[in-house]
């Protein structure tokens, strides 16, 4: 008995088997698995801009308010914050696209102090809250930088706050 031989336009015409089709699907599959909690997490990442770019924001509209009237101001329509796709509220606080924006300010031993917050759920898949704060209250990071992530939602971690020697704590 003599093997049977396929022509290779035979086998060209004739496509892929069903075998070989869920093996390249399957192997689809697993690239899409492997990939998709970076993607989530950048994701996440690009979400938290919002709220680096609006604390920022309000950490150069307090220091220009502090130069300007000697305290830092407790009213962020009073400074004036504006993020894209963002509006005032009612009780005083901002609501950016994703984050909660809030301020609080007070006097302590002669000086003047703030602490602003943006909060978000990124992933509602757990009870951890993005909250990142900046303040007159924290010590500068190395950068001289004064934005800090307390509780993190893209890793599901929480920080203390890194205050500065002798301020007031949390407000």
């Amino acid at each position: 008995m003599q093997p049977v031989r396929v022509r290779a336009d035979q086998r060209l015409r004739s496509g892929l088997s069903l075998r070989e089709a869920m093996a390249v699907i399957l192997g689809i599959v697993c690239l899409l698995v492997a990939l998709h909690p970076n993607y989530v997490r950048h994701v996440q990442q690009e979400r938290r801009s919002e709220a680096m770019e609006g604390l920022a924001a309000i950490e150069r509209s307090q220091a220009d308010f502090l130069s300007e009237h000697g305290r830092y101001s407790d009213s962020l329509s009073e400074l004036g914050l504006a993020l894209e796709g963002g509006h005032l509220r009612g009780d005083g606080s901002y609501m950016g696209r994703i984050y909660l924006f809030t301020l609080s300010s007070w006097d302590e031993d002669g000086s003047s102090h703030y602490r602003a917050s943006a909060v978000a759920d990124l992933d509602a898949s757990d009870p951890t809250l993005d909250i990142v704060s900046v303040g007159s209250d924290v010590a500068a990071r190395a950068d001289g930088g004064r934005v800090f992530v307390l509780s993190d939602d893209v890793d599901d971690v929480t920080r203390p706050s890194p205050r500065a020697s002798g301020m007031g704590g949390l407000r």
